[in-house]
């Protein structure tokens, strides 16, 4: 009787392996895992644009009720990468739907720690404007 059953499963794997898909997905789904595509470092569509500067594709997602604060493995997000790169109108952008202003990375980095890198005082003004805590402290070197 099992060797029927098992030779029923291999005769007809199609519902077997759409059970399966259908567990997984529930399983993803119950685990809080997110549907959104990410590379490697887990970076998103919408952070690489960011990261780019590239405020028409960011514009386009951003309308599309994506989430502003996606976040890579390092815990960045697309507002931090777009500081770091100096993109002022993607800095803006992001603010303007949203955009965690004291978002911090996994060493305890804020939004404005990375935007003074650049000596953009403009973004600087904007993130502050925006409410960027000034007296914040990283988690390694106390800066």
């Amino acid at each position: 009787m099992k060797n029927t059953a098992k030779a029923h499963l291999y005769k007809h794997p199609l519902p077997f392996s759409l059970g399966i898909i259908a567990l997984m997905l529930l399983f993803f789904q119950m685990s809080g895992k997110d549907d959104i595509m990410r590379d490697h470092r887990g970076r998103t569509a919408l952070y690489l644009a960011a990261e780019q500067g590239d405020t028409s594709r960011l514009r386009a997602m951003l309308q599309a009720d994506q989430e502003p604060d996606q976040r890579d493995n390092c815990k960045w997000t697309p507002l931090m990468r777009a500081a770091q790169n100096g993109h002022g109108e993607a800095v803006r952008l992001l603010l303007q739907y949203g955009a965690d202003v004291n978002a911090y990375d996994k060493g305890g980095y804020s939004v404005l720690m990375v935007a003074a890198s650049r000596e953009q005082p403009a973004m600087l003004q904007a993130l502050m404007e925006h409410g960027a805590r000034i007296d914040t402290v990283d988690n390694s070197l106390g800066w």
